[in-house]
């Protein structure tokens, strides 16, 4: 299973050649952060800050409407940090770091655009420790696969630079 992210890229590849050939397609990098909340770690709030950055390919399929087919490394988790005011020392940290193929439906309108669509995320690494016992990291392994569903909501800045 060590090769999937090997497989993946030459796919992701293939892709782009075959967008070079065909106008209808756009390569579109994308660089931001990610905020996230981990079920079940305990503690409340999106108090992990991440990074995301990938590629993706887009298809023009209607003048407001295209599908955008992606590469994406994003890192989730979740964090706790200590508070020393309140004398609290107690500390946790989760790092998980994904390959993530996204398949998305774009819809634009004028200035704004709503995305939604399915992805496959597969746990390159990880990394966990606590205040109470340091770093265990593959103590209680993670599975290797995830699925999730996205919904994004976006502004054109530029007619090449959007935010979402």
């Amino acid at each position: 299973m060590k090769r999937f992210p090997v497989i993946i890229l030459f796919f992701v590849i293939a892709f782009v050649v075959k967008a070079q050939q065909d106008a209808r397609f756009t390569l579109k990098p994308a660089l931001g952060l990610t905020a996230c909340q981990v079920h079940g770690d305990k503690y409340d709030g999106y108090n992990k800050l991440g990074v995301t950055g990938g590629l993706y390919l887009n298809t023009l399929l209607k003048k407001r409407h295209s599908l955008e087919f992606g590469l994406i490394y994003i890192q989730k988790g979740a964090r706790k940090n200590q508070n020393p005011t309140k004398f609290d020392y107690s500390y946790y940290i989760l790092r998980l770091n994904y390959l993530e193929i996204p398949l998305m439906y774009r819809w634009q309108n004028n200035k704004f655009f709503y995305t939604f669509g399915l992805s496959y995320g597969y746990l390159i690494s990880y990394y966990e420790a606590s205040s109470d016992l340091g770093n265990y990291t593959g103590l209680f392994p993670f599975l290797k696969s995830e699925y999730s569903f996205n919904i994004g909501l976006g502004m054109m800045i530029k007619p090449q630079l959007g935010v979402e």
